[in-house]
């Protein structure tokens, strides 16, 4: 009997384990100009310790600015929310990371690329890493 029982805890022990390893995180994409830029949202949801990503790949020569701002959670994360970014890309294809402790859960991305702007908002979707 107390052999039964100790393999039931070992059991209750060892999947209470495998539970503290499952992480999740969020993960969003979307395309501006017609897949001229790609922009990846990657944020952490519980683990703290590693960073989130704003991923942008450009495939179009141009000049990009990048503007950014938080969607509905108020003033509170707007110091999440990354400084605004120009760049003129001569030379395609590129990657800019952008890279924070926190990012705001809801993000709206403007880009405007030689004068002609596009903006999508993320709401991240549920990722599962095991």
């Amino acid at each position: 009997m107390s052999r039964k029982l100790s393999l039931f805890i070992g059991l209750l022990i060892g999947v209470a384990f495998l539970a503290g390893c499952y992480e999740e995180f969020f993960m969003s994409r979307r395309s501006y100009f017609h897949g001229a830029v790609i922009a990846e949202y990657k944020r952490q949801s519980s683990v703290r310790g590693t960073n989130d990503y704003l991923i942008f790949r450009f495939y179009e020569r141009g000049t990009y600015e990048i503007t950014f701002s938080a969607r509905g959670e108020g003033d509170r994360s707007q110091y999440k929310v990354p400084q605004d970014i120009t760049e003129v890309i001569e030379v395609a294809p590129r990657e800019i990371i952008v890279e924070r402790q926190i990012l705001p859960e809801f993000l709206r991305i403007t880009i405007t690329k030689d004068g002609k702007l596009e903006s999508h908002n993320f709401f991240p979707e549920v990722v599962e890493v095991q």
